[in-house]
């Protein structure tokens, strides 16, 4: 975890059923300052299947035609968004049992306790007893789990009108300003 980033807040966790709402999240996270190794990222294998495999070439050609036209793709989102998700499932964690890929904090937490189940992750994501099977039930249909520990109490809240326009589902931040959600 990035030092500049101590909070003593609890992570904001979500999960999207489709990869443009994703992308779309994981990318302002990563504009609001977010590193990568920052932001917890969890799905199925099926789910990366479905949505992020054969995307090499696609990044590719997306990448030629903005050399070719000297476009900066961190200002153009694009294959920056997609190249990124990748990355972070690639250096992430795979578990067998449940067929999950991780990726983020959660990952060096799950390989350095050894966990082997879905209910177990999502303890380590703070997810509530009374929770973890809606969020169990989603990752199985498809959903991306991401979860982030904002800076602080302006951030969480722009995180959280941020994923509820993207369509976030089973928002949960346990904070008591934030009772609402």
């Amino acid at each position: 975890m990035d030092p500049s980033n101590q909070s003593n807040l609890p992570l904001l966790t979500g999960m999207f059923s489709d990869r443009e709402s994703a992308e779309n999240v994981y990318n302002t996270l990563r504009e609001k300052g977010y590193n990568a190794s920052e932001i917890n990222l969890i799905m199925t294998e099926e789910t990366r299947k479905r949505y992020f495999s054969g995307d090499t070439e696609r990044i590719e050609t997306i990448r030629r035609i903005a050399v070719s036209n000297h476009l900066n793709l961190r200002t153009h989102g694009g294959a920056n968004a997609i190249e990124s998700i990748m990355g972070a499932i690639e250096t992430g964690l795979y578990l067998p049992g449940p067929g999950l890929l991780l990726a983020g904090p959660v990952a060096r937490m799950a390989a350095e306790r050894d966990i082997q189940f879905c209910r177990e992750v999502l303890i380590l994501c703070e997810i509530p007893a009374g929770k973890i099977h809606l969020y169990e039930s989603g990752l199985k249909n498809g959903f991306v789990l991401l979860s982030i520990k904002p800076k602080n109490e302006e951030e969480a809240e722009f995180l959280i009108k941020n994923w509820k326009g993207n369509y976030g589902r089973e928002i949960y931040f346990n904070h008591a300003e934030f009772k609402q959600l």
